[in-house]
């Protein structure tokens, strides 16, 4: 029970201190990054030694025995919508990868150079997908998914 407070306190003082320039994620033990606006909830039994968190676009992320959390450096990737003006996919910056949530699997992605050159590419496998950044210097690259293509600066 006391674990359990604990993690509600601290949730609660995190989301305080969430500031304009900084995205705060929860981080599960299985590595998941989720930006904590993209949280609903989370669930716990007192029988559990693990929680479930579940995220604003319906998806759970199932036993996490553990959490920490991480600010992340925005990259002014905002959700991207289809043209029924939905969401239909999310983007989560961090330093080494970005995140992305709610898409397609089978979907293709690519990561372009600012000279147009491929840099990345990769088949969605599930609804978080996540693309690696390591190796790239810094720059400006775009990242296209389908029909849909958006500008990130990686620092």
């Amino acid at each position: 029970m006391m674990r359990k407070l604990f993690t509600l306190l601290l949730l609660c003082i995190v989301l305080s201190l969430n500031a304009a320039e900084k995205v705060w994620c929860i981080v599960a033990d299985s590595g998941q990054k989720i930006a904590m606006s993209n949280v609903s909830f989370m669930l716990a039994s007192d029988a559990s030694e693990s929680l479930s968190i579940v995220c604003n676009n319906g998806i759970v992320i199932y036993n996490v025995a553990k959490i920490t959390f991480e600010i992340a450096e925005p990259t002014g990737i905002s959700d991207i919508t289809d043209d029924s003006g939905e969401a239909s996919f999310k983007v989560l910056p961090a330093s080494s990868s970005l995140q992305i949530m709610g898409c397609a699997e089978g979907s293709k992605i690519f990561v372009y150079d600012s000279g147009g050159k491929i840099v990345r590419q990769s088949i969605v496998t599930s609804s978080d997908h996540e693309v690696s950044l390591i190796g790239l210097p810094s720059g400006i690259y775009i990242l296209r998914l389908g029909n849909n293509s958006i500008k990130f600066i990686k620092k």
